[in-house]
C-alpha cells in the first residue's frame, strides 16, 4: 500500500563532461557521497535528445537502498558559462573534439516514486548544477565531486509502505504443553545401574571368592598311611616264633615327623 509523502527530500545532482575529461558524477547526494555509492549515477541515467524533459527511473544502491531518480539533459550555452559581471561568448562552448557540452541534472528522491515531475523543481536542480559545472570548467583535473543538501521537492512523491507483520498467535487460555513421557525402557521410581552398583558387586564377588580361598586352606589334612619303625636284625631274631609280624599303622603327618626324628 502506498500513500502520499508529505515531507518527502530530494537532492539535486549534476552528471557532466568537460573540455578534456568524459561523463563524470560532480554533484551527488551526500550520503550518496559519504558512502562512496555516487558513481551510480553516471552509470544509470543518460543524455537524452529531448532537451529538458524529465525522465524518471528506479535504481537501488549497492546495499539495497531504493533511489527514485529524477533527471533531464541541458546544451549548455556561452550564458551557462559565463562569470557573473561579463558577457557570454560569442562561440558556443565546445569540448576538445568539437561537440557541444551537455549537462545531465535533476533529483534523487528516497522516499519513494514520483509520478509526475514539477517543472519547478528541475529548474531549481538546473540552477545548482551550472554553478557546479563552472567551477568543474575551471579546474577539470583537481575537481572532487560536491556533496548537495537536500530541499523539500514541490514533485508528488508517493511513499512506500511496508506491510507490517501480524500479531503473534495466541495460545488458547488453560491449555497446556503436553508433558514429555518417560523412556518405556525405564520403569517410574527405578534407577537404572551406575558405576556405584556395579563396583559393589566387583567387590561382593571378590570378598566371597576371599572367603572360599580362606576356607579351602583351613581345611583338615587326610590321613596319611604310617608303620611302625622297622625292628632291628637282633630284635627280629628276638621275636618268639610264632608271633605276628608288625603291622601299617594310620597316622597324621606329625606322626610321621615325629617317627622320622
Amino acid at each position: 500500500m502506498d500513500d502520499v509523502a508529505s515531507s518527502a527530500r530530494a537532492w539535486p545532482f549534476l552528471v557532466a563532461r568537460g573540455r578534456r575529461r568524459g561523463y563524470r558524477t560532480l554533484l551527488a547526494p551526500g550520503f550518496l557521497v559519504a558512502a562512496r555509492e555516487h558513481g551510480i549515477l553516471d552509470d544509470t541515467v543518460v543524455p537524452s535528445d529531448q532537451e529538458d524533459q524529465a525522465r524518471v527511473i528506479e535504481v537501488a544502491t549497492g546495499a539495497g537502498r531504493p533511489l527514485t531518480v529524477v533527471y533531464a539533459t541541458h546544451v549548455v550555452t556561452s550564458a551557462d558559462i559565463a562569470e557573473p559581471g561579463t558577457g557570454p561568448a560569442v562561440s558556443p562552448p565546445r569540448d576538445e573534439h568539437s561537440r557541444p557540452l551537455q549537462l545531465i541534472y535533476g533529483f534523487v528522491c528516497a522516499d519513494g516514486p514520483i509520478p509526475e515531475p514539477k517543472d519547478e523543481d528541475l529548474r531549481m536542480c538546473r540552477e545548482t548544477a551550472l554553478g557546479v559545472y563552472r567551477r568543474f570548467l575551471g579546474d577539470e583535473e583537481g575537481f572532487a565531486v560536491e556533496p548537495s543538501g537536500e530541499f523539500a521537492p514541490r514533485s508528488l512523491v508517493v511513499r512506500r509502505v511496508t506491510p507490517s507483520r501480524g500479531p503473534a498467535p495466541v495460545r488458547p487460555a488453560g491449555r497446556r504443553a503436553t508433558p514429555a513421557r518417560r523412556p518405556a525402557s525405564v520403569p517410574t521410581g527405578e534407577r537404572t545401574p551406575d558405576g556405584r552398583g556395579s563396583l559393589l558387586l566387583v567387590t561382593a564377588a571378590v570378598l566371597i571368592a576371599v572367603i572360599l580361598l580362606a576356607m579351602w586352606l583351613a581345611r583338615p589334612n587326610a590321613p596319611v598311611e604310617c608303620q611302625a619303625a622297622e625292628p632291628s636284625s637282633s630284635s627280629e631274631s628276638q621275636r618268639p616264633p610264632g608271633s605276628p609280624a608288625p603291622t601299617k599303622t594310620a597316622c597324621l603327618p606329625g606322626w610321621r615327623k615325629t617317627a622320622d626324628r
